[in-house]
């Protein structure tokens, strides 16, 4: 198995964040939308917050650089309204997933995307799973 990689732009918030709203606030629909109360996956866990997640989907990177490219390319139209229209109740962080086989992906974040999100006020979270070439 090559190293997978996902990067999600994660807005989130409790009962007063709408995603619905920040949709039509910035003219981007989400990858998904997921509500207070509902289970995560197949889980019996529930979600504690409202969220609103565009999402690389898993791909083959063998950098963060690479992965997040399409990430904000799908911003890069819509930086300006997102930074007008998320509500001062919700947080905002970049989420990556990164599954390493049998070596280790660059872990670099360039200095615009350091830029752009540090503007948005976004946390980044990087969870590196090992696999050892098991699916």
């Amino acid at each position: 198995m090559a190293n997978k990689m996902k990067a999600e732009l994660v807005i989130s918030g409790g009962s007063d964040f709408e995603p619905g709203h920040l949709e039509l606030a910035i003219g981007l629909a989400p990858d998904s939308i997921c509500r207070i109360g509902e289970t995560i996956g197949r889980s019996v866990r529930t979600h504690d917050s409202n969220l609103w997640i565009l999402s690389t989907g898993y791909s083959d990177c063998h950098s963060l650089t690479t992965c997040l490219a399409p990430l904000f390319a799908r911003l890069e139209p819509f930086w300006e309204r997102l930074h007008v229209a998320i509500p001062p109740v919700a947080q905002v962080q970049l989420s990556v997933a990164v599954y390493i086989d049998e070596s280790a992906p660059e872990l670099n974040l360039e200095r615009d995307a350091v830029g752009r999100l540090a503007a948005l006020g976004a946390s980044i979270d990087i969870d590196v799973i090992l696999t050892g070439g098991k699916e």
